[in-house]
């Protein structure tokens, strides 16, 4: 996100910009798990760092679901689809606050690799917490508009609380 364009109250948002808006993450319609906790979030981008020879970034995470964001000026909804980034406040989950679905095989698998996984990191906006969105301003269908990433623009999130 480029830091240099300026904050657009979403009452000021205009159709056919690039804008960067900040407020609260509401939940819309859904929602979805970060892999590792199995907390219930809006968007989650996680991985295990893996510490052996030739090892690296393994076994990658990445959802986001439609949600809203709020200031004091008003709402807008986010499409997300493409042309989405995600930079997210960060967790370190260690075995004993892994609660996903598939958790104990994550750790069984572990301790057959010898100790060579190192720490998962999950990257989560949850609900209710402060978020700063960049993206292009459209029309939708029955008027009114809503932030999304395109080419040009990428929607790129980032949690600030």
């Amino acid at each position: 996100m480029s830091r240099t364009l300026p904050r657009t109250p979403i009452a000021e948002l205009v159709a056919g910009e690039h804008a960067r808006i900040e407020g609260i993450a509401r939940r819309l319609h859904q929602e979805t798990s970060a892999p590792f906790s199995g907390r219930s979030c809006l968007a989650a981008h996680s991985y295990i760092f893996d510490h052996a020879p030739g090892g690296g970034l393994g076994q990658r995470h990445d959802a986001v679901v439609p949600f809203v964001v709020e200031d004091d000026t008003g709402s807008i909804a986010l499409v997300v689809g493409t042309h989405v980034e995600l930079q997210l406040a960060v967790f370190l989950i260690d075995d004993a606050h892994m609660h996903a679905i598939g958790a104990s095989i994550i750790r069984r698998e572990t301790r057959a690799l010898g100790g060579g996984v190192g720490p998962r990191y999950e990257h989560r906006l949850d609900f209710d917490t402060r978020v700063s969105v960049s993206g292009a301003v459209l029309n939708v269908e029955g008027g009114g508009l809503r932030l999304a990433g395109t080419q040009r623009w990428p929607l790129v999130i980032v949690s600030t609380s």
